[in-house]
């Protein structure tokens, strides 16, 4: 084992060591990934383009992730979260929607684009 002379260098190690053991931090963002928009807009490049834009930006940034699809939503897996991306997210069922405006109404924030629950 290798000894370092200053105090804060040892401290700065041990506390990376340490950081690596817990592993990484739960992810506070979550992103739709929503089938519905897929099966009903074959084709189309604009849900996809927007969703892989919100994920590249979060994960540039340092932000973890987690994906959710509809039936967890639709199960209450939004209650986990702070913010939830729904870029992409064109048309979805009148039952996600509604645990959407829930998470919504209870506080959380969201991130969407102009075309979010364009149809149903």
């Amino acid at each position: 084992m290798r000894a370092y002379r200053s105090g804060p260098v040892v401290f700065l190690t041990l506390t990376a060591v340490v950081a690596c053991l817990a592993g990484p931090a739960p992810a506070q963002v979550a992103i739709l990934h929503d089938w519905n928009t897929l099966f009903q807009m074959p084709g189309d490049p604009y849900p996809g383009a927007n969703a892989t834009a919100l994920a590249q930006m979060l994960y540039r940034s340092h932000i973890p992730v987690d994906y959710l699809s509809e039936e967890q939503v639709k199960q209450g897996a939004l209650g986990r979260y702070k913010v939830l991306g729904v870029a992409g997210t064109v048309a979805s069922d009148e039952e996600t929607l509604n645990k959407i405006a829930e998470f919504h109404s209870g506080g959380g924030s969201m991130i969407a684009c102009a075309r979010f629950g364009e149809r149903d």
